[in-house]
């Protein structure tokens, strides 16, 4: 696991891990807003790093959540080619991802329902074999802001 920053002149902190059960342990200790990967992990892939994050958000917003206040976890899984780097200004910099990608998992984490997993359908088409996909089950075409056509979505069997 490498920490630390990514550049000596710039102070933002990124977490590297070297498969998926080390990033699950990063995200349980860190709690980033966004986390990108590949499917294809060693140890854990990215549809069972996202069931442990829903699981573990599940519990940390259950702990949380009061009769006044109903907390949810929602998450988005998107598949396709990013560019990540430092990006912004001298006052403000950020190591981030963009891209289409990454759009697409935050609109569809934004429509998922507490505990919820969203899925786009590049993302399905690569699962391996039966096994990933029998997890996943047709949702919606869903109309997300800055997609022309209506994107279908997967749902990810409940925890």
């Amino acid at each position: 696991m490498e920490r630390g920053s990514v550049a000596p002149d710039v102070s933002l902190q990124v977490e590297v891990a070297s498969g998926g059960t080390e990033a699950i342990e990063i995200f349980r200790d860190w709690r980033p807003q966004f986390i990108w990967t590949d499917l294809r992990m060693p140890a854990l892939d990215g549809i069972e790093m996202a069931k442990r994050i829903r699981d573990s958000g599940i519990a940390i917003t259950s702990r949380w959540s009061d009769a006044e206040l109903r907390l949810g976890v929602g998450v988005g899984v998107a598949s396709g080619y990013v560019t990540v780097g430092v990006i912004g200004a001298a006052s403000r910099l950020e190591y981030t991802a963009v891209g289409p990608a990454v759009n697409l998992a935050a609109r569809l984490c934004s429509e998922a329902a507490h505990g919820q997993v969203l899925v786009d359908a590049r993302t399905t088409a690569m699962l391996d074999g039966e096994a990933g996909r029998r997890e996943l089950e047709p949702g919606e075409a869903l109309q997300l802001k800055g997609f022309q056509q209506p994107v279908q979505s997967y749902v990810l069997s409940p925890a």
